[in-house]
C-alpha cells in the first residue's frame, strides 16, 4: 500500500474568517479499481468546507444514536418547528425569538419529564424569488421505547402543535411537524447536520451579510440529556466501538483541483 503523505496548504481569510480561497483540493485514498475511495486530505472554501463538516457531524450523530439505542434502548422523534417568513431587517428578531420559543416549549414541564434529552439546529432558509428569510429548528429527540404506546406519556401532533404556540407568538403562522425516527430515516437526520444556511448565504454579499448579522453569536446546535452526555464521550474518543468498521483496502491516492489559479 503507498504511503499517503501530509501537504500544508495556506488558505486566505478574510476579516470574517471566512475562507476566501479560490483553489479547491481534495485528496482521496480508493482501493484498486478505484471504486471505493475515502477523503484523505482536503483544502477547500465555503459550500465545500459545509460539506465535509456536514459528513463529520453526521458521523458523530450517527454513531450517538446508535450508542444511546444499544446502551440506554431508547427511540427517537424529530421535531421540526418552523417560524414566519421575514424580511432581511426582522431575521435577527425573529431568530432571537424563534430559538427562545423552542426552549420554552422542551422546558414545558409536560414534555421534559417525557423525554431523555434532544438535539437542535437552527436553519434559515432564504428564498430568492420572495427575497424573504424563514428560520426552523430541527429537534432530535430522545424518548422511552413506551412512548408510542403508552397514552400517559405519548404527545399527539395537535398537542406539540398547542404547546408550540404557547411558546411562540400565537398571533403569526408558526408551523410545526412531528415524525418518528425510523430506521432508515437517513434524509430527516441530514437536516440536524446541513450548514445552517445551506447555500444560501451564498446568492449575493448582500444575503450573505444578512446571514452573518442575524446568526453571528447565535447558538446553532443545543444537546441535552443524553445527547449532551454521548457528545462528550464521541469527543474523548470513547464512542469508538460504535463506528462502522471499513474493510477495504486502499491502496491509490486520486487528488482533485479545481477553481481559480494563480499563475
Amino acid at each position: 500500500m503507498k504511503k499517503l503523505t501530509n501537504e500544508h496548504i495556506n488558505l486566505t481569510i478574510n476579516q470574517k474568517g471566512i475562507c476566501m480561497d479560490k483553489n479547491r483540493i481534495i485528496m482521496f485514498a480508493s482501493d484498486e479499481k478505484p471504486k471505493k475511495r475515502k477523503q484523505h486530505k482536503l483544502n477547500s472554501c465555503q459550500t465545500i468546507c459545509s460539506w465535509f463538516k456536514a459528513r463529520r457531524d453526521a458521523l458523530a450523530l450517527a454513531i450517538q444514536m446508535e450508542y444511546i439505542k444499544q446502551k440506554y434502548q431508547k427511540k427517537f422523534i424529530f421535531l421540526t418547528l418552523i417560524a414566519n417568513h421575514v424580511l432581511a431587517d426582522e431575521l435577527e428578531n425573529e431568530v432571537e425569538l424563534h430559538s427562545k420559543a423552542c426552549e420554552k416549549l422542551m422546558e414545558q414541564k409536560e414534555v421534559k419529564k417525557k423525554i431523555k434529552g434532544y438535539m437542535s439546529k437552527l436553519e434559515v432558509i432564504y428564498n430568492k424569488d420572495r427575497d424573504d428569510y424563514q428560520p426552523r429548528i430541527h429537534v432530535l429527540i430522545v424518548v422511552n421505547k413506551s412512548y408510542f404506546t403508552d397514552k400517559n406519556y405519548y404527545i399527539t401532533y395537535d398537542r406539540w402543535f398547542e404547546l408550540w404556540k404557547q411558546g411562540a407568538d400565537s398571533s403569526h403562522n408558526k408551523q410545526v411537524d412531528v415524525l418518528k425516527v425510523r430506521e432508515d430515516s437517513d434524509k430527516k437526520m441530514s437536516e440536524l447536520t446541513i450548514s445552517s444556511v445551506k447555500d444560501d448565504h451564498l446568492v449575493n454579499e448582500q444575503v450573505f451579510e444578512v446571514f452573518y448579522q442575524a446568526l453571528k453569536g447565535k447558538r446553532l446546535i443545543v444537546q441535552t440529556g443524553l445527547f449532551k452526555e454521548s457528545m462528550n464521550l464521541w469527543k474523548n474518543g470513547k464512542l469508538d466501538k460504535y463506528k462502522e468498521r471499513d474493510s477495504t483496502e486502499y491502496v491509490n491516492v486520486l487528488l482533485y483541483n479545481w477553481g481559480k489559479r494563480n499563475n
